[in-house]
């Protein structure tokens, strides 16, 4: 996780430095001083956001799972296809 994290902070995409084709400039990239944490303190990171990042995972799951009912559903219910009763 923290390797994810520390990676999004970076700004990969500001060091782009190609104009035709979007890419990344490898001496740049190298020249980026990064301070690590001890490796205790990593496994203290990862083990507590890793229940947030799996219900971020379970959420982003469900939300795709009610688009896609939404989706069938909705026109159906606009044409009369479908009633609810109240």
């Amino acid at each position: 996780m923290y390797e994810y994290f520390l990676l999004k902070t970076l700004n990969f995409e500001e060091m782009n430095s190609d104009s035709a084709v979007p890419g990344l400039n490898r001496d740049i990239a190298l020249s980026i001083e990064i301070k690590i944490a001890p490796l205790e303190r990593l496994h203290k990171f990862n083990q507590f956001t890793s229940t947030f990042v799996d219900k971020l995972r379970e959420n982003t799951k469900q939300i795709r799972t009610l688009e896609k009912l939404r989706d069938t559903l909705l026109p159906k219910l606009m044409s009369g296809e479908v009633r609810m009763e109240t």
